[in-house]
């Protein structure tokens, strides 16, 4: 067992006896302790005089620390320690620290911190520290401090760059050094510099001598070596101290960057090709700007004065198309050369060669290669191919237009081959081109005809692939869908019919519509082989019941606003559309759609049987009238016979047609004779008009002598132009018969004329016979008279004045 014995404060020294009871289960142990107590006391050691210096430099104040060994001689631990000053001169503070204890013999540090003004005298001041412990013991020491006040010199700017630097070249720099303390003159200035093998360091313009308190300017210069690396960093100290040895310096640093002048870190052309990838015929040039990249390793700017480019071969040219004036330091700039070549250039490479010159990095070329690349390329006209709804059975056809675009080189190993699609045989290539020469379109072309074996409303897709060893290759996809006849707009048709007109009518409506949804609906299930046969001739059949409709409802209108010529033509057309009706219902297999056909077939043969009666009652009753021309007759004929033929009455219709045909030679015949006597007329005309003596104002004139030979010729004229348009009235050439009929009115009209300008014209000369016969016998009586003048000599009398 241990025992720990703790001794109060206060305590004796002397022996002590402790008595110790250990109980435990069903005994106990006692036991006597002795302990001794000594009481230990501490006791401070001597401490000598303590001795410190302060120095004044550059501030107002100073500071120490002094520091005391205190020796424990005592045999106790020392605590409490606590420590006092005394006679501190006027000008400095002083603070004592102490420690917590100090052990038997050891020894502990009391440290005297001492702030001083400049108020101090140099010299010596000395002042008492005085310590205590807690048991009252005390022990004294003098501390003295030895005041010096120095010069000290000084700098307000102690990291001083220079900047950059020219490699192999100087720069100077301008500082200043200061007397810091205020206390006394710097009396001559010591300087060492530090070395740096990348530039040197020079110092001039101090002089050595500065006032307390004032100041001095210098000159640095740093030169760089030539061999300096660029961007080097160049950091030299100068360091600066008063020759007083009290006295205290300043290092100054001095810093600087080395740059380089510009210069080329590179220049460089980028490898080009030119691709004439544009049809020949429609391109005369192509080119490429190939960048050449100059970069400015130097840390100034580059001017650049010149940048000259060449390529080799006459068929291409190089020109600058942008360039800088210069390029940063540091930096790089491009400059943009245009190479333009023909479009006659051959393939190949060719050498091209850029000359730049700066103004102090002097001349540097660069070379790279232009490429002329030919190319070849494949136009598909389009490379999807759709059909659309295809209507099983019907055939149509699709161009795709395929080209080599360039017009440069051929396509090597062309082929056109099928990749995927049905092998039924719908689809057939029906013009495929075996080879692709350079700029050449052929036609690529398929037809399509779906079967009864393909699935209605399936899209079916094929693939053609078009290889060759110098194009990229393409598909041309073809796609279509297989689908039965569109019903939907002819049974509209047909309801839109269902509405109007009679039962008759509105039952072929109904009976065509209903067939061809019922045909509709059992393909859309699936349909049966035998269905799918009947979609063609249910659509024949169904277009043809619209016309049909359409037909004999034209001629319905027609016959009731008595236009007949115009309704026969319905009832023509009508009487076709209900044949192809007729024969499409016996052609339909399927049982339930057959019967609808025939029920429509049979109420519209009923609706044409009506109308054609009716329109051969109105030709037949204008045969039967008298007052038709021969013209007529036979255009009537040949209408009974049309419509004979319709009705499928053949031997009706043979006899109608001689009839017709008898009808048209007597027409004629009247024609030919009318046109006879046209002409007689027109040659007796002529005659008489050649037997005129003369022709006044397009009016004939004739002698009165001749008056009557003249009318038996005008009667005959007259006659002829009568017999013709008689003729040709009965005949029915109305505009022949009107043509004599005109001629004639003419004529009559011009004979009269001419009658009483011949009578005018008789009665005039009559005149004029006479006062000539006048004039005559006067002219006879005054010849006689100027006779018998003559003879007797009266006219010599008549005449004398005398």
């Amino acid at each position: 067992m241990e025992y720990d014995v703790s001794a109060q404060s206060g305590a004796r020294e002397g022996t002590y006896d402790l008595y110790s009871t250990v109980n435990g289960p069903g005994s106990s142990y006692s036991e006597t302790l002795s302990v001794d107590v000594q009481v230990l006391e501490p006791r401070f050691g001597s401490v000598g005089t303590q001795t410190g210096e302060v120095t004044f430099t550059e501030d107002d104040t100073a500071s120490t620390t002094v520091t005391a060994d205190v020796e424990n001689t005592g045999d106790g631990v020392m605590t409490g320690v606590d420590a006092s000053t005394s006679g501190v001169p006027s000008g400095m503070s002083v603070s004592v620290s102490t420690p917590d204890e100090i052990g038997a013999g050891d020894t502990g540090s009391v440290e005297v911190d001492i702030d001083a003004d400049g108020s101090l005298t140099e010299g010596s001041h000395s002042f008492t520290v005085e310590m205590t412990d807690s048991l009252g013991h005390t022990e004294s020491f003098t501390v003295s401090i030895d005041v010096i006040k120095a010069p000290a010199v000084t700098a307000p700017d102690r990291q001083i760059s220079l900047g950059d630097i020219l490699v192999g070249e100087s720069a100077s720099t301008q500082f200043t050094l200061e007397e810091g303390g205020g206390y006394d003159n710097v009396d001559g200035v010591q300087i060492s510099y530090d070395n740096d093998p990348r530039g040197t360091l020079s110092i001039s313009g101090i002089g050595g001598y500065i006032s307390a308190g004032g100041s001095e300017d210098g000159t640095a210069t740093i030169d760089v070596d030539a061999d300096a690396r660029q961007h080097a960093d160049i950091n030299l100290g100068a360091t600066f101290r008063p020759d007083d040895p009290d006295g205290t310096g300043t290092t100054i640093s001095f810093s600087a960057r080395v740059i380089y002048p510009p210069y080329y870190e590179s220049v460089s052309a980028a490898d080009r090709t030119i691709v004439f990838d544009e049809p020949r015929a429609q391109t005369d040039q192509f080119s490429t700007t190939v960048p050449v990249t100059i970069e400015n390793g130097g840390d100034q700017p580059m001017q650049l004065t010149d940048v000259q480019p060449s390529v080799s071969g006459s068929d291409l040219t190089a020109r600058v198309v942008d360039a800088p004036d210069s390029i940063p330091a540091q930096s790089s700039r491009t400059v943009d050369v245009r190479v333009t070549a023909d479009s006659s250039a051959d393939e190949g490479d060719r050498s091209m060669s850029v000359i730049v010159d700066a103004e102090q990095a002097g001349e540097e070329t660069a070379s790279s290669t232009v490429t002329i690349d030919h190319d070849t390329d494949l136009a598909v006209e389009t490379s999807d191919v759709q059909y659309g709804r295809i209507v099983a059975t019907r055939s149509v056809t699709r161009n795709v237009l395929i080209s080599e675009r360039l017009g440069y080189n051929d396509v090597q190993n062309f082929q056109i081959s099928k990749v995927s699609g049905p092998d039924q045989g719908w689809l057939t290539v029906t013009e495929r081109p075996e080879s692709l020469t350079a700029g050449e379109s052929t036609p690529f072309v398929t037809s399509l005809t779906f079967d009864t074996r393909a699935k209605f409303f399936t899209e079916y897709s094929w693939e053609y692939r078009i290889t060759g060893d110098n194009i990229e290759a393409q598909t041309i996809t073809i796609t279509a869908t297989p689908r039965p006849v569109d019903f939907t707009a002819t049974v509209e048709d047909l309801q839109n019919a269902e509405t109007a007109g009679d039962s008759r009518r509105q039952k072929v409506a109904t009976q065509t519509a209903g067939a061809m949804e019922t045909l509709a609906t059992e393909l859309r299930e699936g349909g049966s082989q035998q269905a799918r046969r009947d979609v063609t001739t249910v659509s024949a059949a169904g277009r043809s019941t619209v016309l049909f409709l359409q037909y004999t409802a034209d001629a319905r209108r027609q016959l009731d606003n008595g236009n007949h010529t115009a309704a026969q033509r319905s009832l023509t057309r009508a009487a076709a559309t209900y044949n192809t009706l007729q024969t499409g219902s016996e052609r339909v297999r399927t049982p339930d759609i057959r019967e609808r056909m025939v029920t429509s077939s049979d109420a519209a043969g009923l609706i044409l049987t009506d109308m054609l009666d009716e329109q051969r009652k109105y030709y037949q009753q204008r045969l039967d009238s008298n007052e038709t021309t021969m013209l007529e007759r036979a255009q009537t004929y040949r209408q009974l016979a049309q419509l004979a033929a319709l009705a499928d009455d053949d031997e009706q219709a043979a006899r109608l047609t001689n009839q017709s045909r008898s009808a048209f030679r007597e027409y004629s015949t009247l024609v030919s004779d009318g046109n006879a006597d046209l002409q007689a007329a027109r040659q007796s005309q002529a005659n008489l008009t050649a037997t005129t003596m003369l022709s006044i104002g397009g009016r004939p004139v004739f002698w009165i002598g001749n008056l009557d030979s003249v009318e038996r010729q005008q009667a005959a004229v007259v006659g002829s132009y009568t017999q013709a348009e008689q003729q040709f009235e009965s005949a029915g050439a109305s505009s022949r018969a009107q043509t004599a009929r005109t001629e004639r009115a003419a004529f009559s009209q011009q004979m009269e004329q001419g009658r009483l300008l011949s009578f005018s014209l008789a009665g005039a000369v009559a005149i004029a016979f006479l006062v000539l016969l006048g004039l005559e016998a006067r002219a006879i009586y005054r010849y006689v008279q100027d006779s018998t003048e003559a003879v007797s000599g009266d006219f010599l009398l008549a005449h004398d004045t005398t």
